[in-house]
């Protein structure tokens, strides 16, 4: 999954920063399968100002 950005950003010369890259369970299905699994609630992420996160809706499904 980190090989597409890696050759994509390589092409423009620049790099990812090991440290601060890494893969996270993330999206539609991701609190499901981590509650099945006895984890807590995913992850959040913060990208361009912005803090992305798993939640649900109003009506209960998941966003």
């Amino acid at each position: 999954m980190l090989l597409a950005p890696r050759a994509r950003l390589a092409g423009f010369g620049l790099t990812l920063h090991e440290d601060k890259t890494r893969l996270i369970e993330f999206g539609r299905f991701a609190a499901l399968s981590r509650q099945r699994r006895g984890e807590r609630r995913p992850e959040t992420f913060a990208f361009l100002g912005f803090t992305h996160y798993c939640g649900r809706t109003r009506d209960g499904r998941s966003s």
